[in-house]
């Protein structure tokens, strides 16, 4: 998984992540179409509490929308550099990264109802691909830090991406806390994270039970 400061200044051409800015007909079809993708600005993806990669396509109405460009009638071109050298919340105290990974989504802004919590991580680091990332490969090789972001959930629930906007089920990434900010109240969070605690409780238990230990064989050579 190559870091992002290790990349060009220049946009690139990729499939994801997904424009974030979603106000061009097209990438409202297809958000992850294959044309060219640019970082959004630093202060636009911490306002808006964006992932490290968010990206907005060639639309010029989405890069207005994230402040790439000036408003329509407006001259001129923002300057503010994008910078990607810079590790946002993602990185622990002692360098070592905790997320997100390339494939986060835009966030739904609602979070109307949780049906249930499908998994849990302590860590988004990627220990699949090959990586020359120095940051990375140092994640893999040491413990987790004791100052480790939040857990993150798999939520399988009814989200919207805004709250005038129709709801829709799927599965996102949220901590506890951003599934508060999102609307979900304190009682059905405790409530889904009790049921998924047994369900995965439940599930070791099984798995532990299926487990055969080898039986000791007595050595030739002991006489009893």
């Amino acid at each position: 998984m190559a870091d992002l400061a290790d990349l060009p200044d220049a946009p690139r051409r990729r499939s994801s992540p997904p424009c974030v800015a979603l106000q061009a007909a097209e990438c409202q079809a297809n958000p992850s179409r294959g044309v060219q993708y640019t970082l959004v600005p630093d202060e636009y993806r911490e306002a808006k509490g964006l992932p490290a990669n968010a990206s907005v396509c060639t639309s010029r109405r989405c890069h207005r929308h994230v402040e790439l460009l000036p408003p329509a009638g407006q001259p001129g071109r923002r300057q503010t550099p994008v910078s990607r050298k810079r590790l946002p919340d993602d990185t622990a105290a002692d360098g070592h990264v905790r997320g997100p990974s390339p494939s986060h989504r835009q966030r739904p802004a609602v979070v109307n109802t949780v049906y249930e919590l499908k998994a849990v991580r302590r860590t988004a680091v990627d220990c699949e691909r090959q990586t020359t990332d120095e940051v990375v490969q140092g994640a893999r090789r040491n413990a987790l830090p004791l100052t480790s972001a939040p857990n993150e959930y798999q939520v399988h629930g009814e989200f919207k991406m805004a709250a005038e906007d129709r709801a829709f089920p799927d599965t996102y990434i949220f901590t506890l806390a951003q599934l508060h900010a999102a609307g979900l109240s304190k009682t059905l969070i405790k409530e889904k994270l009790l049921e998924f605690e047994q369900q995965l409780k439940d599930e070791c238990q099984r798995e532990l039970h299926e487990l055969e230990e080898p039986v000791d064989q007595p050595r030739e050579d002991v006489v009893q």
